[in-house]
């Protein structure tokens, strides 16, 4: 009887390694997956050229559009919980002037395709006016989701299929406060997954959790 729970114990030892091995191959898989996609639209909202950050080795893209306000978060605040975005969220493009401000997105895919939409909100008290705003969000015409914006940063995100070339996400003044984005980005989605009629449908995350992760620099956006 001693021997055969010696065997049982040693069976689940090497499964426990093939387990553990085999969540690590396909992160590594995934991380060089994101890395490489030249599909990726990841626009740093607030600064004035692309870079590639050193954390994760993803690109983004500088913010270019022609309206609104360019701000860094104020010197006292900090993001530090959120490492995998600390340097996205430390600037930010704020938007005082007009109801609805958009950035017109061109993915690479063109239309009849499926997207994530993911945006961050980082107030940090940019305006040293300690006043957290609320605005409405839309692709297109279309009313998503609400920011509410406390003390940590607000995310928002959606999957949208599109039939147009073009993506228009908007930020929409509600008179109660000035509307704002940190980080905006687009990630392709496969056709094989989200099988459904939905053009838009908003996603409550919950948690994001890495499972097989070396480090927590290997987690992508998961607060």
């Amino acid at each position: 009887m001693e021997r055969a729970v010696q065997w049982i114990l040693v069976l689940a030892v090497c499964a426990s390694s093939i387990i553990i091995d085999a969540a690590e191959i396909d992160e590594l898989a995934d991380r060089k997956l994101a890395h490489a996609n030249p599909d990726v639209i990841s626009i740093d909202c607030g600064v004035n050229e692309g870079y590639t950050d050193s954390t994760t080795n993803l690109q983004y893209q500088a913010d270019d559009i022609q309206v609104g306000q360019i701000h860094n978060i104020s010197s006292n605040y900090s993001f530090g919980y959120e490492p995998q975005i600390q340097r996205q969220l430390a600037s930010l493009r704020s938007f005082p002037d007009g109801k609805r401000n958009c950035y017109t997105l061109k993915p690479k895919q063109g239309k009849d395709n499926r997207y994530l939409i993911r945006a961050y909100f980082g107030y940090g008290n940019y305006d040293n006016k300690n006043i957290l705003p609320t605005f409405d969000l839309y692709v297109g015409v279309t009313m998503f989701n609400t920011a509410k914006v406390f003390g940590r940063s607000f995310r928002s995100e959606a999957i949208y299929f599109t039939s147009t070339d073009t993506i228009d996400f908007c930020l929409v003044n509600t008179d109660k406060g000035v509307p704002f984005i940190s980080l905006l980005e687009l990630w392709p989605l496969d056709s094989t997954i989200y099988q459904t009629s939905f053009t838009l449908r908003t996603l409550d995350l919950k948690s994001r959790i890495n499972l097989g992760a070396s480090s927590t620099a290997d987690n992508f956006y998961l607060s």
